[in-house]
């Protein structure tokens, strides 16, 4: 699918334009979790991801891309130190869901899912997305239906 034909379905800039420094950092994390998930990062996943960055509020102020660039590698490192091991990337996950408040999960939701597909739909993306909105508290039908905006333009996930 054309990153750009999801990119028109998904556009939260209002919602995402509105998060404090510190829920942007969330995002960032969630952003980097999932471009790792799957253990590769592509060119694709880079642009979703250089898209939906763009759409935070610190965009196009480089103090504060410097800021959360930090953090974002900083998250990145914790992230691959972890080496693959299930049970402190399922805590890390839960930790950072915590920390998106309950206004902002749907978006949050959606920027993951969007990331996610970029480059196709890998199983660790699929979990990730579903894991994701069990931490929000949705139910299985909601998280598909979130998931299935970006994925399938509107149809089941």
């Amino acid at each position: 699918m054309d990153i750009n034909h999801v990119m028109d379905r998904f556009q939260d800039e209002d919602t995402l334009g509105t998060l404090s420094m510190d829920q942007s950092k969330v995002f960032v994390d969630l952003l980097i979790f999932t471009i790792l998930v799957d253990g590769e990062i592509t060119d694709t996943e880079l642009d979703a991801l250089a898209d939906q960055w763009s759409q935070l509020p610190f965009a196009g102020s480089a103090t504060l891309e410097d800021v959360i660039g930090e953090h974002g590698f900083n998250t990145r490192e914790k992230i691959q130190s972890f080496d693959g091991d299930e049970a402190k990337l399922s805590q890390l996950l839960a930790d950072i869901a915590s920390k998106v408040d309950e206004q902002h999960q749907e978006a949050a939701l959606r920027m993951v899912a969007v990331v996610s597909q970029a480059d196709g739909v890998a199983e660790e993306e699929i979990k990730l997305c579903h894991t994701l909105g069990e931490h929000f508290g949705f139910d299985t039908d909601r998280t598909a239906e979130i998931i299935a905006e970006i994925y399938l333009g509107g149809e089941e996930a």
